[in-house]
């Protein structure tokens, strides 16, 4: 009798005897009993323990053969083989072990998934609701229990690590891996990590473990896709691609918003949705005056602060309806600016989003979103819809889990206050109408019309200037990202084309990110004049002349991409970028005119006094 742990493959490889043999297997879960012993004959068996013996039929029933020899284990890396080997009856000059010969190997990834990886505060270590990922947490761990499925103990040489393409594929749903741990991090997991993958404990066939890896979700998008985890070995791994040491399992991930016209906080996982309206709640009137005041006061400082300007932009997009966990989250962290000491200077000594090292509430909520007796819910409704019957990983209905409830107070709490700060600061500031009042960033320089239409802007601090643009945007007409949808772009400060030679530039690949149409993709068609009538009736205005230019790109859209346009009225200023690979990002123009021309940025540098850094 041989005896196994796990799932194999039986093979019947030779048989030498005028006798019928056979193969009893016991104690399995699956593929127990009788295998015929004729070769080619095959089965697959799996259990915690489960045993074989081979037995012959010598016209008088079923017996044990009298010799089974089981060879070596043979490990090639992930592959686990042995030939066993098996002698009926031993008689004079017969005692070769050949009458039934069998191949039994090592079948299904090294280890298995038992529940797919779930969503883990970083603070507390407490899986959040049902283990779904929400894009307000931030940052947070993703728990993966994994079980030994292989044909022996893992000893603690194994690495447990997120493929390249499962972080791809996280990537591609707003989820980042973070491999930077701080050594307070790794202590709470108890965790040991090298290079970027967690180092297993020892563990016996069958049993699991669970491992914790940091990723941040702050632009997560609703959806269910597969991560792929890969087992390797501490040193030199013979064969890291083999499929043994890969497995697979879907994560769900949720998106949360806030519908202004409805008064709802919404939460959608792929099974379902919750919806919460607060009706009606008590505020400490003292705690909510002192917020006030903070907020008032820097946003009407002279010269305008960091904080005013986010306060600004942040309810321009919730007054526009766009309200989704993007802006809810900033808009959290900007609350905890507000009521943090520190909040002017644009720290965040009240903690932010559940990242490691600051103060957070439960959950890894920043403190402000669970401020003590600034608020308390009276009364709000809620529903649950669930098409498909979703009954939650563990336990029962997922929504159940009163973080849920938890979460959209949160969301209907800062919309509330949002709405209240909006109308106090609009009062004195005049902002509060975002668009409605044009806003003072710095002074015009020196300008020119004769090469170009451009003017230098010396910024006067009150908005940030990066070497940036920002990439594809959800939810706009044209959503084809250059690196990935809703993430920003680093310029490459070097002249793209240098050589404006018509054979040089025509045909080439270019981008631009622009606040009417977004970021577009085009094709340089063209270099030569651009003209521009911009007389209004016969008599011409001296304020706005013609423009007459020579050597302007003319691009069009890429018709690889559906896009109508590459550019229209609302996108001039923006920068014209390079697809090619050898001068990726690398700056090529300004955009001018609005539907109509791009200036080569090497004469816009020139015409200005200005180059490229």
């Amino acid at each position: 009798m041989v005896n196994y742990r796990g799932r194999w493959r039986i093979t019947v490889t030779g048989k030498d005897s005028a006798w019928d043999q056979r193969v009893l297997v016991t104690g399995a879960s699956s593929g127990g009993g009788s295998l015929p012993g004729v070769v080619g004959s095959t089965r697959v068996v799996d259990g915690e323990s489960w045993s074989l013996t081979i037995q012959h039929d010598d016209g008088s029933g079923w017996k044990e053969n009298e010799g089974i020899v089981p060879g070596p284990l043979r490990e090639i890396g992930a592959e686990m083989r042995q030939t066993i080997r098996s002698k009926d009856h031993f008689g004079p000059g017969d005692t070769d072990p050949n009458d039934l010969v069998l191949e039994v190997e090592k079948v299904g990834p090294m280890f298995e998934l038992p529940v797919r990886p779930f969503a883990v505060d970083a603070q507390t270590l407490l899986m959040l609701s049902d283990g779904v990922f929400v894009g307000l947490n931030g940052l947070q761990y993703m728990g993966v229990t994994v079980k030994n499925t292989w044909g022996e103990t893992f000893e603690d040489e194994l690495l447990l690590d997120i493929s390249d393409m499962g972080r791809a594929t996280l990537a591609s749903f707003g989820i980042v891996v973070r491999d930077a741990w701080t050594p307070q991090s790794l202590a709470a997991t108890q965790q040991t990590l090298s290079g970027r993958a967690i180092r297993l404990p020892n563990l016996e066939i069958g049993k699991t473990t669970t491992v914790y890896f940091q990723v941040d979700a702050s632009a997560a998008r609703r959806g269910k896709p597969d991560v792929e985890l890969v087992l390797m070995n501490t040193g030199a791994t013979p064969d890291p691609y083999h499929p043994m040491r890969r497995n697979a399992r879907a994560i769900f991930i949720a998106d949360v918003a806030y519908d202004r016209d409805k008064g709802e906080a919404v939460v959608r996982v792929p099974e379902g949705t919750l919806t919460l309206k607060l009706k009606a709640m008590t505020v400490d009137t003292r705690a909510l005056d002192q917020l006030c005041r903070k907020v008032r006061r820097a946003a009407s400082r002279p010269g305008g602060t960091r904080l005013a300007t986010d306060l600004q932009r942040i309810l321009g997009q919730a007054k526009g309806g766009h309200c989704d966990q993007r802006v809810l989250r900033e808009l959290m962290l900007l609350l905890c600016r507000c009521l943090s000491d520190g909040g002017e200077g644009g720290g965040c000594s009240c903690g932010c989003g559940g990242d490691p090292g600051g103060g957070t509430g439960p959950h890894g909520w920043p403190r402000v979103c669970l401020p003590g007796g600034l608020w308390l819910p009276l009364k709000f409704d809620y529903a649950v819809e669930t098409p498909g019957g979703f009954t939650g990983q563990i336990g029962p209905l997922a929504f159940q889990d009163p973080w849920w409830k938890v979460l959209l107070l949160i969301i209907a709490l800062i919309a509330w206050l949002v709405g209240l700060i909006e109308s106090i600061v609009a009062d004195k500031t005049g902002w509060g109408n975002a668009g409605d009042h044009p806003r003072k960033i710095g002074t015009v320089g020196a300008s020119n019309r004769v090469t170009t239409d451009a003017c230098i802007i010396e910024l006067d601090g009150s908005r940030p200037a990066i070497q940036k643009v920002a990439d594809a945007i959800s939810g706009e007409t044209n959503s084809s990202p250059i690196v990935g949808l809703d993430t920003v772009i680093t310029i490459d400060p070097q002249v793209a084309f240098p050589s404006l030679a018509p054979a040089d530039v025509m045909g080439k690949l270019v981008y631009k990110s622009g606040s009417r149409t977004g970021l577009t993709h085009g094709i340089i068609s063209s270099i030569g004049p651009f003209v521009q009538d911009r007389s209004e009736g016969a008599d011409p205005d001296p304020n706005h002349p013609d423009l007459s230019l020579s050597n302007q790109f003319v691009i069009g859209a890429d018709p690889a991409f559906g896009e109508e346009l590459f550019d229209d009225h609302g996108d001039s200023g923006s920068i014209v970028l390079s697809r090619e690979p050898a001068t990726m990002n690398q700056v090529v123009g300004l955009l001018h005119s609005g539907s109509g021309g791009t200036s080569p940025i090497q004469d816009v540098l020139a015409a200005l006094g200005l180059k490229l850094s």
